[in-house]
């Protein structure tokens, strides 16, 4: 008994070990790196652009002087409610709304780090009350709701003090914590052979009791 609980465990810990090693390989990328010199009075850096998707990110800058470092970022907070199960058509579509959401950050020195986080669509499956009567969908029917966050943006700015002058900087957007299909496929694999192992020693152990 020992020994099965022991080479399951063993088992755990290597899909677990696989699944994250590949993850520090694959699971933070560099979305954007600008580096430059400032021009104006007081020297000033605008860069903007859009982010790939749901994530989280992080938002380095590094200046040669004390300089303000601004970040806006934000998505579309989107959703829709659907009569259940998923997926249906849009003549199925019961509501929807959408508004924008925005974080607004500000940091001050010669470095620093911003993060900002968007998360992942998700459905929420729940009966519905009277709400939806006058469009004859009684109360108690299985509806869903689909939240997604769209158009994920950011815009970052680099103004220095205004005695300062133009100035060296760089600024780095970098995806990070979010597998690629390749990391979950290991980390699937690996708990695959953890299923497959217990259950050949469950199947030994009735054969031995027989």
């Amino acid at each position: 008994m020992g020994r099965q609980v022991k080479g399951c465990m063993a088992g755990l810990a290597l899909a677990m070990v696989c699944g994250w090693a590949a993850q520090g390989v694959a699971g933070e990328k560099v979305i954007t790196f600008q580096s430059g010199v400032s021009d104006g009075f007081p020297g000033a850096v605008v860069l903007a652009g859009a982010l790939p998707g749901a994530g989280s990110y992080r938002f380095d800058y590094t200046s040669s002087i004390s300089a303000q470092f601004t970040l806006s970022a934000g998505y579309v907070d989107h959703y829709d409610v659907f009569l259940a199960p998923p997926p249906r058509p849009h003549a199925e579509y019961l509501e929807g709304d959408d508004q924008d959401h925005n974080e607004l950050t500000d940091k001050f020195g010669t470095s620093s780090s911003i993060e900002f986080f968007v998360p992942s669509m998700y459905r929420d499956f729940y009966n519905a009350g009277p709400e939806y009567e006058y469009r004859g969908v009684p109360a108690g029917t299985p509806v869903y709701r689909e939240q997604r966050y769209e158009d994920p943006y950011y815009w970052a700015e680099i103004v220095g003090d205004e005695f300062g002058g133009p100035f060296n900087y760089t600024i780095t957007v970098t995806q990070t914590g979010v597998p690629e299909p390749a990391v979950w496929a290991v980390m699937i694999l690996g708990f695959t052979g953890v299923g497959v192992a217990m259950r050949r020693r469950r199947v030994r152990a009735v054969l031995e009791l027989a």
